[in-house]
């Protein structure tokens, strides 16, 4: 008899049926392993602002998904890896700025659905803005909040692009400062205790 979510007969009783990706998410791990063959080829900073760029303005995903690999990888260039982090992240987030202030309705608000964020998430960052707009932007800076939602509803409620420019710039700067260190002197420390947890070298773990 066979096991409900296991595959039976022919000796595969028992083994758990694989885990299927969702297709963004396949796309998604796609672009990261294209972009991490781009580093390796001695293109590192490159490929760290193109995903600064793409991250900041609508591909979802981690903003530290090449920074830190990187910069475990080698941590002397972690902060070289960081500033170009910041400045790709940084024209994303103006472009995803733009977005809300040119096309907020058409393109804002559908985009910010693609990557699960809801009218009523929509809706609370307005009265957030109305009330703290620039600690409002700190926060989607800093990553406490998907700075996608701030960005395009900033441009889309508008709030002026100076001031946002300028405390989003402060705000990422200081986030990805705060990742570089911990990495330039403790990242070694940490490489060693990932090898022990999963039991072998990293540069194994493709």
């Amino acid at each position: 008899m066979n096991i409900p979510g296991t595959r039976g007969g022919n000796g595969s009783q028992g083994l758990p049926l694989p885990r299927r990706r969702h297709p963004v998410q396949r796309w998604l791990l796609h672009v990261v392993a294209v972009l991490h063959r781009w580093a390796e080829s001695g293109r590192a900073r490159s490929a760290t602002a193109t995903w600064g760029f793409a991250q900041g303005s609508v591909v979802p995903g981690p903003d530290c998904a090449l920074l830190i690999p990187l910069g475990l990888a080698d941590p002397k260039r972690v902060f070289s890896f960081a500033l170009w982090t910041t400045v790709g992240s940084f024209f994303g987030t103006l472009a995803a700025y733009s977005i809300g202030v040119f096309a907020f309705q058409r393109v804002g608000i559908p985009l910010l659905s693609l990557v699960g964020i809801g009218t009523d998430n929509i809706q609370h960052a307005r009265e957030m803005f109305a009330e703290h707009t620039l600690l409002v932007v700190l926060v989607g800076s800093i990553g406490l909040v998907p700075s996608k939602l701030i960005s395009i509803t900033a441009g889309g409620f508008g709030v002026p692009l100076l001031p946002f420019a300028l405390v989003f710039l402060v705000g990422r700067s200081a986030r990805y400062l705060i990742v570089a260190t911990i990495i330039r002197f403790a990242g070694a420390r940490l490489v060693a205790w990932i090898e022990r947890r999963v039991g072998r070298p990293l540069a194994t773990l493709r």
